[in-house]
């Protein structure tokens, strides 16, 4: 199977098994939230009946395609679903969006110049850090060093180049720490 078509099943799977339980429970629920890598760390959900199949045609809310490509997990808070991509064949432009959970529809959508290129090949990732969200914020940070946190509307409250400040990363295989 394509690597692409490998990542498209995956972030199908993801949103089956998490965000369909949390959309049918976007009423408000506290508990509705999946706002990091693995949930809040130990990738349990409190979701109940989950489908046990599902296909293309049956057990799915909805599915989208990315602008650019993206290896992070989505993360949920309340209704919203918030999303990483990048795009370019040095990963020039960074891209932070944010869905609708029970339909799927762009919320809003930022995209900007990456403050430091990385050549895409085999070996690197492609937005490979998983971004985070709480009550008022959602947190996004690229391979490039770049991390930004917004509003849930899509509002910039500040940003960083943390490449910038601190140097470049050095290693064979990209950044994929998450936030």
């Amino acid at each position: 199977m394509p690597r692409f078509a490998t990542l498209r099943f995956a972030l199908l799977c993801w949103l089956q098994l998490i965000a369909v339980p949390l959309a049918q429970n976007a009423g408000g629920d506290p508990g509705a939230h999946w706002p990091a890598f693995r949930g809040d760390g130990n990738s349990i959900s409190s979701a109940q009946d989950l489908p046990l199949s599902w296909d293309a045609k049956q057990n799915i809310a909805w599915a989208i395609d990315l602008p650019g490509y993206g290896q992070s997990s989505p993360v949920i808070w309340g209704t919203r679903v918030f999303v990483t991509s990048r795009l370019g064949p040095n990963q020039e432009t960074c891209i932070a969006q944010c869905y609708d959970l029970k339909t799927g529809a762009l919320q809003w959508s930022d995209r900007f110049d990456s403050k430091q290129t990385v050549a895409v090949s085999d070996y690197v990732s492609r937005s490979a850090p998983t971004p985070a969200a709480d009550g008022q914020h959602f947190f996004a940070f690229f391979e490039s060093g770049d991390l930004r946190a917004y509003q849930h509307d899509g509002t910039l409250v500040w940003q960083r180049a943390l490449m910038e400040e601190y140097g470049s990363y050095e290693g064979n295989h990209g950044l994929g720490s998450s936030v």
